[in-house]
């Protein structure tokens, strides 16, 4: 490890200050009060070491950045006690390592999960347009919706911009397949006008979210059921987005717009609930350092997620009362 000291004889540039602020190792800014000079303390590993002096370098204005070697750190991770370290969950007894392979190998964008999305999209819009539940269910239990959400929970929770930024990219390519086809179909569609249009969304639709997130990191914690979690979570995302694709295709924006707010708070409500799942769960970094940067991040991240809920919200309150 080592120990990189930024010192800025006033405050730290805004650019600097924000590349540190997403960096995932430990950091913290100190200031003096004697004219708003300010030091930034790093914690690098050897091998990240190159390439974060590098980044720092581009961003670098009147700084200067000194590199110690780190010798000790207390408390010291001992190798021997490293299995029985990462034990984690207040429910669970599983590895940090295994959890996150089971969270984050099925989230690629693979021929089959391309495939998955593209028939899920086809068999939902069937279902829709002829109004039959079956063909929905059928639907949900191949579409993987449910991975990509789990990720950016865990992400968020053990602070990892790496995880949720991954989560987020297959989440947004996996929607966008969706919206395309069922907008083309509901151009080209003559059912669309016996589709009923009138669902206003309700906040038992909030529960159900809920409900869901909270299911779905309890089965991958658990290993238990993930099957059929993911077509809880299926069936809180691809009926309304498919809806609100056909309805977008066939000029029905109103509908499209219920469709899309409802879309919308099942997303929030699911990463939401998962991470405070996660976050109950005890789930943390290895090092000291990381759980700080993360249990910080968790928080933000609840903070943003819980207001982005609350105005939602608010606006299925107001389509309610006109």
């Amino acid at each position: 490890m080592q120990f990189v000291e930024i010192i800025s004889s006033g405050p730290v540039n805004e650019e600097l200050k924000n590349y540190i602020d997403d960096l995932e190792c430990y950091h913290k800014i100190a200031h003096s009060g004697k004219g708003g000079a300010a030091s930034v303390r790093l914690v690098v590993s050897d091998e990240e070491l190159s390439s974060t002096l590098e980044e720092l370098e581009k961003r670098l204005k009147e700084e200067k950045v000194v590199v110690y070697e780190l010798n000790a750190v207390i408390p010291e991770d001992e190798e021997k006690d490293e299995e029985e370290e990462l034990k984690i969950g207040r429910f669970f007894k599983t590895s940090r390592e295994e959890l996150r392979d089971v969270i984050e190998s099925p989230v690629n964008l693979s021929i089959n999960f391309f495939i998955m999305i593209i028939m899920s999209s086809i068999v939902a819009g069937i279902g829709i347009l002829q109004q039959n539940v079956a063909i929905v269910i059928g639907a949900m239990v191949i579409a993987p919706f449910l991975g990509p959400n789990m990720l950016i929970s865990f992400g968020i929770t053990l602070g990892s911009t790496k995880l949720i930024y991954r989560g987020l990219y297959v989440g947004a390519i996996a929607t966008a397949i969706a919206v395309i086809i069922s907008v083309l179909w509901g151009v080209g569609s003559d059912q669309i006008h016996d589709v009923p249009r009138d669902y206003v969304v309700s906040y038992q639709d909030i529960a159900l979210a809920m409900a869901c997130g909270f299911a779905g990191a309890l089965s991958v914690m658990s290993r238990q059921g993930v099957a059929l979690v993911g077509v809880m979570v299926a069936a809180a995302l691809l009926p309304p987005l498919i809806s609100a694709g056909l309805f977008l295709g066939g000029g029905y924006y109103g509908a499209s717009f219920n469709k899309v707010i409802l879309f919308g708070i099942n997303i929030v409500c699911l990463i939401l609930s998962g991470v405070i799942m996660f976050y109950i769960s005890g789930i943390t970094p290895n090092t000291w350092w990381q759980k700080e940067q993360a249990r910080k991040r968790t928080v933000n991240a609840v903070i943003v997620l819980g207001l982005l809920l609350s105005i939602l919200a608010v606006l299925v309150w107001l389509m309610g009362r006109n």
